[in-house]
């Protein structure tokens, strides 16, 4: 048998710096720093309400400026009721907009999650076929990183993903890699 077939493909110093790059990338386009730096966008790519928040403000900020002016012009109690009356279903609708505009953007980001996860055990398990002194099997190894380091940053850049991973989800993953793990690692040579 062949000493060299029998090895694993350790990940060498690029692949680790794929890890490193998508943690600090996470960091960068979390809410710690463009969050801060940039609410707006931050909102837009992350939490998608921008639109829907910029317009339910904008209509906060005209009423409570129009209720000023009907009070500074000594109009009834009446009135003010009427006009809050008035402004109250449109508040309503775009309330239920924005929460169900949030509630569409964080399944689309965990089905993108999801998917990276899934690209990767697709990788473990392609890798797991090859010669492990393959050139392919080292690519594979390199992808399988860079989608690591890319699901990684993706949940850093929105740590409220985290809370959502369900705990059937995650036991069905470990279950997944130690199975991958298990498998004879490439062909042994006769």
């Amino acid at each position: 048998m062949d000493a060299t077939s029998s090895r694993t493909v350790a990940p060498n110093h690029w692949d680790l710096y794929l890890i490193i790059a998508g943690v600090v990338l996470g960091v960068l386009l979390g809410p710690a720093v463009l969050g801060r730096v940039a609410p707006e966008t931050y909102d837009n790519w992350f939490v998608g309400v921008g639109s829907y928040q910029e317009e339910l403000d904008r209509l906060n900020t005209g009423l409570r400026d129009e209720l000023k002016g009907i009070e500074a012009s000594g109009a009834t109690e009446v009135a003010v009721t009427e006009k809050v009356k008035a402004n109250q279903g449109r508040l309503i609708e775009l309330q239920n907009r924005l929460q169900q505009a949030q509630l569409d953007h964080t399944l689309w980001m965990r089905g993108r999650s999801t998917a990276l996860i899934l690209a990767a055990l697709v990788l473990m398990v392609i890798e797991s076929m090859l010669d492990a002194g393959s050139a392919m099997r080292g690519r594979l190894v390199s992808g399988r990183y860079a989608v690591t380091a890319m699901w990684l940053a993706l949940l850093l850049a929105q740590p409220s993903q985290l809370k959502s991973l369900p705990l059937l989800f995650i036991g069905l993953l470990v279950v997944v890699v130690l199975a991958v793990s298990s498998l004879p690692m490439g062909r042994r040579a006769a």
